[in-house]
């Protein structure tokens, strides 16, 4: 039986020569066959990323208020992967999910000044709630001891509650309820990726829960990124020049930045 492609063999007292022949036709195909894999494999982050951003396109086309659903589908695997690694790995099995390198190095230095300050603009975060059900939120639960305690007695689910003496680092049971003095969350718009600093084994329990609500500590709107770069999914790109100023993490990462710019230039019109 032959192959559709691949040339015959010859007998088999001449297979090795005819195999490593610079002129044999068995070598020719190897090494097509293996400079398709090789232009597959380095084509399949931009494929995905065009196929996230034909999604998006379809999504606003008929109602831009999707879009963060579909930033809220790109992130879940990753929230995911930070909401059981605890439970699943142990201590510190995942490190936080950090602002400042969200994006990568490119972005990264593009967010801070010269003198240090970061360049989003900040606005008064008691104006905003963030939603632990309909918004991306990225806690990072560390103790193992605080996750057990925070799934097992927060919820207005959790009907069968041991006694609060039996947890001493239980703050409460019951219902989840937003804590001022322990909750931290940074929220970036216009994602609206709320990134956990504090109070991340009781937000991880509010999100598996399905409930809660809380006031951000601090937001900013990071459009201005928009301005000086974008993504084809693999590198960022100046947006004045064309050049290239380096890679991205990942082509969700890329995506979601992407999607970012629709939908800050939607909310304007």
């Amino acid at each position: 039986m032959q192959f559709e492609g691949i040339p015959p063999l010859p007998r088999p007292n001449v297979v090795r020569r005819f195999i490593y022949s610079a002129t044999s036709p068995w070598r020719k195909w190897r090494q097509r066959a293996h400079a398709r894999v090789v232009e597959q494999a380095r084509q399949q982050p931009q494929a995905k990323f065009q196929h996230l951003m034909k999604t998006a396109e379809g999504i606003a086309e008929i109602n831009p208020a999707g879009l963060h659903d579909l930033v809220r589908a790109i992130l879940r695997p990753l929230q995911s992967e930070h909401l059981l690694s605890i439970a699943e790995l142990g201590r510190s099995a995942h490190t936080c999910v950090d602002w400042n390198s969200f994006f990568g190095p490119v972005v990264q230095r593009a967010m801070w000044s010269h003198t240090g300050e970061l360049l989003g603009a900040e606005l008064p975060a008691d104006k905003y709630v963030v939603s632990l059900v309909n918004d991306t939120v990225l806690p990072w639960p560390w103790q193992h001891d605080r996750y057990i305690t925070a799934l097992a007695m927060i919820g207005q689910s959790k009907e069968l509650q041991p006694r609060p003496e039996e947890f001493p680092r239980a703050r409460w049971k019951g219902p989840w309820r937003y804590d001022q003095l322990n909750h931290g969350v940074t929220l970036w718009l216009p994602w609206r990726i709320g990134f956990v600093w504090g109070g991340n084994h009781s937000i991880t329990a509010g999100i598996l829960a399905g409930e809660g609500q809380l006031i951000p500590s601090d937001v900013y709107d990071m459009a201005f990124l928009f301005e000086d770069m974008y993504t084809d999914g693999v590198r960022y790109y100046c947006s004045k020049t064309d050049v290239p100023l380096g890679l991205v993490p990942n082509p969700r990462v890329a995506a979601v930045f992407e999607i970012g710019r629709m939908i800050h230039k939607l909310a304007r019109k």
